[in-house]
């Protein structure tokens, strides 16, 4: 692959990453957000969780690609949900999770 080909694929890499965080925050500085867009955003992390979690959550890939259910990733989630839509928070919703899950595999070693 040619060098100057492999050095757009990067920039093009960081402009569709990069620049898209970018303009918001630049376009939004130092204007003050009017109520109820700011109460919005104050939710998203309780939104983003479940969607991310969920497809991951109800099923898993086994061999073979079969999917089946995973009761140790769904008892975490159970646990780890209902802290992230009361502290609006994802930090300890991850940490326990991840406290959990390995304490799980550690005991019930598949």
């Amino acid at each position: 692959m040619d060098q100057t080909l492999i050095l757009w694929i990067i920039v093009g890499m960081w402009a569709v990453s990069f620049l898209p965080r970018m303009l918001p925050l630049q376009l939004l500085s130092g204007r003050q957000l009017h109520p109820l867009v700011a109460a919005w955003l104050k939710l998203v992390p309780a939104a983003v969780l479940p969607a991310i979690l969920v497809p991951l959550v109800l099923l898993e890939k086994g061999e073979g690609g079969t999917l089946h259910f995973n009761a140790l990733f769904l008892i975490t989630t159970l646990i780890c949900f209902p802290l992230a839509a009361k502290y609006k928070s994802l930090s300890l919703p991850v940490v326990l999770g991840m406290a959990l899950v390995a304490a799980g595999r550690w005991i019930f070693p598949v």
